[in-house]
């Protein structure tokens, strides 16, 4: 016995179909009023929920103006923004930020010639990397990159 196959429907009866099913029809009764009303709250409306976290509080209000004197003059002495920045338990971009805010001159990143012929003179003398990171509050990348500089 031959199967029967139900013939396809036709492409437009298929998006009509759609078309009524997906559309807004008038009298289902949602209204924007209506939805609002059905919403579960948690979107986007930070209004309908609760502050998570902690509050932002700017640098310039965290710290007290001795601590400001202090991280200026130790990044003006040379620490790094990196050392600083986790000292204090901020973030380098911020504490960057806010040293420029305090109108520090802001040093370019990176390990000098001259910082790297003293890394490299030290690993000369018996110092491993690890030593060489702490001692100069750097990345094992950036004593890697200023050790391997003048080869």
């Amino acid at each position: 016995m031959p199967k029967t196959t139900k013939p396809p429907p036709e492409r437009g009866f298929f998006v009509a179909g759609l078309i009524r099913l997906c559309s807004n029809h008038t009298g289902s009764g949602f209204t924007p009023g209506g939805l609002a009303k059905l919403r579960v709250g948690g979107g986007r409306d930070s209004a309908s929920r609760p502050p998570r976290g902690r509050t932002i509080v700017p640098l310039t209000q965290r710290f007290t103006p001795a601590q400001v004197k202090r991280i200026i003059a130790d990044y003006e002495a040379g620490d790094s923004a990196r050392s600083i920045a986790r000292e204090h338990g901020v973030a380098p971009s911020a504490l960057l930020r806010f040293l420029r805010q305090q109108h520090a001159a802001i040093r370019q990143s990176g390990v000098t010639d001259e910082h790297a012929r003293r890394l490299t003179s030290e690993h000369a003398a018996g110092a491993t990397l690890a030593e060489l990171e702490r001692r100069h509050h750097l990345s094992h990348g950036a004593v890697f990159r200023a050790l391997h500089r003048f080869d």
